[in-house]
């Protein structure tokens, strides 16, 4: 019999190993503070709903409603929706560091690499202005390649305000739109960049933006940040997002930060 698909069932031999894998991690997240949290699989569907409005129609969650109940209901997404309930609810003190490794859930077709049950780790810290907070995250997930003998990988590291900036004072694209276009682009290294062209113009927008975001996605050159500065440094947004990253990159080591780009 087999188990429903995109699912999978795990021998000991793999079951073991995989429980291994997981403790080395949790003991990093703890090294460095992290507490662990257990929220539930399955949540309220408004509560899900809340975080992601109409557009959680088309976000692939698990929904469900029993015969004997009003309301409905939806295996979760990811970790960060239940991570913000959990604070709401209990208001834990600042800065809130936690971990979780369990299982997410996502209703869609089953491929290699792709399923429908899959475990997710997460760590976040809440209450945190800081750089010294992204530093620490970019330090963790350092520690932890490093723990399992990795050697050919980078770190991606962003701030948002710098595309915002851009998309609203550059592009002059409005809210709404934005969001659309994060949503677009965050799929770069799945779909490529042919298709995040295909799906902006699907949004309307003209060519010229288009070229104008996609070269921002796809920088080229060794100092990306003197790059951004160089052609949009008047804008207020870009400067204090060039100014965080850079910060950030100084206070990493020199080892971690050949890994960052």
């Amino acid at each position: 019999m087999q188990p429903p698909r995109g699912t999978r069932d795990f021998p000991p031999e793999i079951a073991i190993l995989r429980k291994d894998i997981f403790t080395k991690i949790e003991k990093i997240f703890q090294k460095f503070g992290f507490d662990p949290v257990i929220t539930p699989i399955v949540e309220y569907w408004e509560t899900l709903k809340g975080k992601y409005g109409d557009e959680a129609e088309n976000k692939l969650i698990w929904r469900f409603k029993l015969p004997y109940s009003k309301k409905e209901y939806a295996l979760r997404y990811d970790h960060t929706v239940p991570l913000a309930r959990f604070f709401a609810r209990f208001q834990s003190k600042l800065p809130f560091k936690r971990y979780v490794i369990d299982r997410v859930y996502r209703y869609e077709e089953p491929q290699k690499g792709r399923y429908r049950e899959f475990w997710q780790a997460d760590f976040d810290i809440i209450g945190s202005r800081g750089s010294e907070s992204d530093v620490e995250i970019i330090l963790i997930v350092d520690t932890v390649f490093k723990e399992f003998n990795f050697d050919n990988y980078k770190i991606k590291v962003n701030d948002r305000r710098l595309l915002r900036g851009i998309f609203e004072e550059e592009l002059k694209l409005h809210d709404n739109l934005i969001l659309h276009v994060y949503r677009v682009i965050d799929k770069l290294d799945k779909i490529g960049i042919d298709e995040v062209k295909k799906e902006l113009k699907e949004l309307g927008l003209d060519a010229e933006k288009i070229n104008k975001i996609t070269d921002i996605i796809s920088p080229k050159g060794e100092d990306v940040l003197a790059e951004a500065e160089r052609k949009y440094g008047k804008n207020k947004n870009v400067k204090i997002s060039v100014d965080n990253l850079r910060s950030i990159l100084d206070l990493l080591p020199e080892r971690t930060r050949k890994r960052v780009e």
